[in-house]
């Protein structure tokens, strides 16, 4: 399309108050004039930036490095390994990964479920910059460096475009991204907009530190949730005062705004927007910190541990796995989470080749934890008879481990699990005595 053309069709549909999406036209509902001290402009410190497409609204919140958040200055993530995670999530393409270098991103969105029509009216991204960047800035630098937070808020939906031109110069400016679930809401999200608007997405294909996934490896077993708010309360020690709004409030409170152009609502969601960032930064920090010497700091929870040993061990990180494995088991566990840890080690060491130290974690295994009816269950005695018959040369021990199965077997109810485990150890049995027989 001619460019006169395309500028003529753009400055008509701002007139007429449309926003030109990918197949269709869709009616943008403006603020209505509220009284002036009711402004965004008035009751959040901020100030208006204009763009080629026109003016938006940005907040910027700078918080010196040493500024302290939980147990760690927000800048002690700074120099932080990821090679744990790096293993975990190849996909992230986390080898490169730098935190100083790094974009961490948070949205407040017109709808949660993040569908087609789905825009975010604030993006909120948080850096490490010396403090030189933060001119017109709120708050007060220090040595860098700095943790600068700048909300980037559309005042009406017309000042979408302009919102994008203006996170653009923020995000080239860095390498890497960290979020909390941005990979399946907020990256996808941002990245239609950007496209709808004819605008290069950012970030695309930039290592990408998703805090939720190694969050969920670590915390779930002994947290009902591992949403962001639960972290803060249960791991991180934090609490939010009064101003906070829960999010699922927020699209609401949005176009509540749009409706009134009265704003007293949003401040409480700036400060979410806010928190959201600084969390993340004090979340980065401490899961980075866990995952490279979990023994280097405060007692660990053993639930929380015998998830370490899981993670290591998909990490290829045999050592630590075995260490944190032992050590969770050397503490009380729920019988569920005792069962899946020494089964974890005993694999473990098995696929080292260490099968007398399997043999007698298999052993430990059936003296400490009760038993159930389900295969699980059944796992040390039959792993013991396999050692036994293939690396002991003992088919009588293999034997009486095997009719030890078959007898914890014999006790479950009557159902197809019971009948699938007896006919196997029936076989196994049955090929014992044979062998014996034949000696």
């Amino acid at each position: 399309m001619n460019a006169d053309l395309q500028a003529q069709l753009d400055r008509i549909s701002d007139k007429l108050g449309i926003s030109r999406g990918v197949s269709h036209l869709t009616p943008r509902a403006e603020p209505r004039a509220a009284a002036s001290d009711h402004g965004v402009e008035n009751l959040v410190p901020g100030r208006v930036v204009e763009t080629p497409h026109g003016p938006c609204f940005v907040r910027e919140v700078v918080y010196p490095g040493e500024t302290l958040r939980s147990r760690y200055p927000l800048a002690a993530c700074l120099g932080q390994p990821v090679e744990t995670l790096a293993a975990l999530y190849p996909e992230a393409n986390l080898e490169d990964f730098d935190f100083a270098r790094a974009a961490f991103l948070d949205t407040e969105t017109s709808g949660l479920s993040g569908g087609a029509g789905a825009y975010a009216f604030m993006i909120g991204v948080g850096a490490f910059e010396s403090p030189a960047a933060a001119a017109h800035s709120e708050g007060v630098s220090a040595a860098a460096p700095s943790f600068i937070v700048r909300q980037f808020f559309m005042r009406s939906e017309r000042e979408e475009r302009a919102v994008l031109h203006a996170l653009a110069d923020v995000l080239d400016a860095a390498t890497s991204l960290v979020s909390f679930n941005g990979r399946a809401f907020d990256l996808p999200l941002l990245t239609n907009r950007f496209i709808m608007h004819r605008q290069t997405p950012r970030l695309t294909t930039a290592p990408h530190l998703d805090l939720l996934h190694p969050a969920r490896r670590v915390w779930r077993q002994r947290l009902p949730s591992c949403a962001l708010s639960s972290l803060e309360t249960q791991v991180l020690g934090l609490r939010r005062d009064q101003a906070d709004v829960p999010g699922w409030l927020i699209p609401s409170l949005y176009f509540q705004y749009l409706q009134t152009g009265n704003a007293q609502d949003l401040v409480g969601v700036f400060y979410h927007n806010l928190e959201d960032i600084l969390s993340m930064v004090t979340l980065a920090s401490t899961l980075t910190r866990l995952l490279a010497d979990p023994w280097a700091g405060e007692t660990i929870h053993a639930l929380d541990m015998a998830a370490l040993g899981w993670t290591y061990d998909q990490a290829g990180r045999a050592p630590e796995a075995e260490r944190a494995y032992r050590d969770a088991l050397s503490h009380p566990l729920p019988d569920d989470v005792r069962l899946q840890t020494f089964s974890r080690l005993g694999q473990l060491l098995k696929r080292l080749e260490r099968l007398p130290e399997a043999a007698e974690t298999w052993q430990d295994w059936i003296t400490h934890v009760k038993r159930g009816a389900s295969a699980k269950d059944l796992e040390p005695f039959v792993e013991l008879a396999k050692y036994h018959e293939w690396h002991g040369s003992d088919c009588a021990a293999a034997l009486m481990w095997t009719r030890w199965a078959e007898h914890e077997a014999a006790a479950w109810p009557r159902t197809s699990a019971r009948r699938e485990a007896l006919a196997a150890l029936q076989h196994r049995r049955e090929r014992l005595e044979r062998k014996l027989q034949g000696s």
